[in-house]
């Protein structure tokens, strides 16, 4: 595994055949965006803050991955979403041959520790995530009146000081597809999608403030008919 900084705030990682067989990691599985691949991504990283000194300023992160044949994948992390402009360039440079190796810092051994199959199982079966942006109360509450779903549905709401924006996750539980599909739907014509992936739920965890931790669509709809 290789790391090279394009920014401050902007890094890519370079993982050869090698790094995806040893931690059973295929391209596939990124495409599929697979549950073993947000737990790998969150090891990265990880990796990335121990090694080259990473440090992520914001809640969420925009990540890139593109298939490099024949040296393997290479990552691209940013807290910064308009920076992934330099992540496309970086990448056709190391198509291109244009990048000298020097550029590229070598990480130590790494291996993502693997989770009991029957812990994993239980906790990702039927289950997806995702995250939306407010910019204000007002359009929280909005959402969640013209929302029907009550049940089968897992919801936190977190807000970020620095910039005063909130994010709400929605994580299908029990019910169905159609159901989950209709509430991200109508959660759109208020909100910014932001991501699917249970890296970013992680990244505000880590960096905003809870404000309701559980059942928030449900709690608010509550205090909205007060």
């Amino acid at each position: 595994m290789r790391f090279r900084k394009l920014d401050e705030k902007t890094i890519c990682c370079m993982l050869s055949e090698e790094d995806l067989t040893d931690n059973d990691i295929t391209i596939e599985d990124f495409i599929h965006n697979r549950d073993n691949v947000q737990y790998f991504l969150e090891e990265i990283i990880e990796t990335a803050r121990e090694e080259v000194g990473f440090e992520a300023s914001g809640p969420m992160l925009s990540i890139q991955i593109m298939a490099m044949y024949p040296e393997g994948v290479m990552i691209t992390f940013s807290d910064n979403p308009k920076g992934m402009t330099n992540a496309i360039k970086a990448g056709l440079a190391q198509v291109k041959g244009e990048v000298d190796d020097a550029e590229w810092i070598e990480a130590g051994s790494f291996s993502v520790p693997k989770k009991p199959h029957a812990q994993k199982k239980v906790e990702n079966a039927e289950k997806l995530i995702a995250v939306f942006e407010f910019s204000s109360m007002d359009t929280i509450f909005s959402f969640v009146k013209n929302t029907s779903v009550r049940s089968g549905l897992d919801s936190s709401l977190y807000k970020e000081e620095k910039t005063g924006k909130y994010y709400m996750t929605l994580i299908k539980t029990r019910m169905s597809e159609e159901r989950y599909r209709v509430l991200i739907a109508t959660a759109m014509e208020f909100g910014n999608f932001i991501a699917d992936t249970r890296l970013q739920y992680a990244q505000l965890e880590e960096h905003c403030c809870c404000m309701i931790k559980e059942k928030a669509v449900n709690t608010l709809k509550k205090i909205s008919a007060i």
